[in-house]
């Protein structure tokens, strides 16, 4: 990946624009494949794990749900982290945005704009951990590819996840899970350019539901 650029940050989280969007309930007609994480930290391994995430302080995960003084609380951090991108602090903007998704883990934007702020520093392996945890606040529509592709996931065959959600994009109408599911298992191939293009692809879909 070439030098940070924090234009694409911007178009990912156009930084001043509403709060993290809550993600509990699926659509109608879909399901969430990964289920909700159990309280506290940190999630173990299970059926519909990507891979187990280990305790750490810069990646908290989801707990309890929050209160609304939580909520006005992880959107003023979210605010704060675009504010810190805004200036390409993004060490300190990553901080923000984890702390966000501490007070309301089921905020996706927070997750993601974590996942971005990571991806600028070149934390790779940070950004999958961060988009391991918005997909457990966005549901995820039940089809074969998708199906397959989280089999595929658990396998660890990113090769194969890659072309189970390809086909979902080639369909038309993708989901931000769709290009989230890319982005993990490019990031994995080692494929970074290509997986921060998903992600941001995703974040806007997912900054425009929101809206």
């Amino acid at each position: 990946m070439g030098q940070p650029r924090q234009s694409l940050a911007l178009a990912a989280g156009a930084c001043t624009r509403g709060h993290p969007r809550s993600g509990n309930a699926a659509s109608a007609g879909t399901r969430g494949i990964l289920p909700r994480p159990p309280t506290g930290m940190p999630v173990p391994s299970t059926r519909r794990r990507i891979h187990p995430v280990p305790p750490s302080e810069r990646s908290p995960g989801p707990g309890n749900q929050p209160s609304d003084e939580s909520r006005v609380g992880a959107a003023a951090l979210y605010a704060k982290g675009h504010r810190l991108a805004n200036r390409g602090q993004w060490a300190d903007a990553e901080a923000a945005f984890y702390e966000s998704a501490q007070l309301a883990p089921d905020a996706s934007l927070a997750w993601l704009s974590a996942a971005v702020a990571c991806f600028q520093q070149k934390r790779f392996t940070q950004a999958s951990v961060a988009i391991e945890w918005a997909l457990q606040a966005i549901p995820t529509r039940s089809t074969p590819e998708s199906e397959r592709g989280v089999d595929c996931a658990e396998a660890k065959d990113w090769r194969c996840v890659e072309e189970m959600f390809r086909r979902l994009l080639a369909r038309g109408s993708p989901e931000t899970s769709t290009y989230l599911f890319l982005s993990f298992a490019l990031i994995r191939l080692g494929r970074f350019d290509e997986a921060f293009e998903q992600l941001v692809a995703g974040y806007q879909l997912e900054l425009a539901g929101a809206r």
